[in-house]
């Protein structure tokens, strides 16, 4: 029989391996999480982030240039020996041009992950507007589990970690903010993977670099090596092209 000591010991053993472990750790609900992250990036009066860095798809490495504004939406100035694409998001809708031409009339797009979950307009109380977004990428919010990325334990929502090719959105457990983002569209699996949080250069504000995946090959990869943030930003820049 075990007595009062060993009973204490064995609690005491349950506790740490719960702690140690993440697959025995205490899962929060969808509804939850979503509400830590959008409660956590409202606290931390982002206003503007502009980040520069480099992208690099296959041979061609081009400049980046890429301001976000909370509540508004972004703008991504990518330069080679071509000209300057840039692409305006603005709520649900994204325009698409070059530099100094016609931007025509803009795409209707369901979601966006950067102004969704990383520069939202406001605090998502009781996770409302992370559902919506879930719902909007086809991730089941009923399936919940643990898992690591880039060194951090991360709640993964929408199917278990090794299922790769199932819609699903990790959130970093500490920090709160998006870690990688798998959407299926047709025969098509795309993978975004927003690494390098917590580094000295961009802190928490943004990801130090963006991967982008289809049907499991690295297709494209985003490194910051400049950050501001709060900077001020000439409100023409993201304005709707007229």
């Amino acid at each position: 029989m075990t007595g009062k000591k060993g009973w204490a010991a064995a609690s005491v053993t349950a506790i740490a391996l719960a702690t140690a472990s993440p697959g025995l750790a205490y899962i929060l609900p969808t509804d939850a999480i979503l509400s830590k992250v959008g409660a956590h990036r409202s606290e931390l009066s982002i206003d503007t982030v502009v980040v520069q860095g480099t992208r690099t798809r296959g041979d061609q490495t081009s400049k980046v240039w890429w301001a976000f504004k909370t509540g508004k939406g972004h703008r991504l100035q990518v330069q080679d020996a071509s000209g300057t694409a840039v692409t305006l998001t603005v709520g649900d809708r994204r325009w698409s041009f070059t530099l100094g031409g016609a931007a025509g009339s803009p795409s209707r797009i369901k979601s966006d992950l950067f102004q969704d979950l990383l520069f939202p307009k406001s605090a998502d109380p009781g996770g409302k507007r992370g559902e919506t977004f879930l719902g909007k990428n086809g991730i089941d919010g009923s399936e919940v589990s643990l898992s690591r990325q880039d060194g951090h334990i991360a709640y993964v929502i929408g199917a278990k970690p090794w299922e790769t090719s199932k819609p699903q959105l990790w959130i970093d457990k500490e920090l709160r903010v998006p870690l990688r983002l798998i959407t299926v569209n047709g025969n098509v699996v795309e993978e975004l993977r927003l690494l390098g949080y917590g580094s000295e250069l961009v802190d928490q504000w943004f990801p130090r670099r963006i991967e982008r995946w289809e049907n499991g090959a690295l297709v494209e990869v985003t490194e910051i090596s400049a950050i501001e943030v709060n900077a001020a930003l000439d409100k023409d820049l993201l304005a709707p092209p007229q």
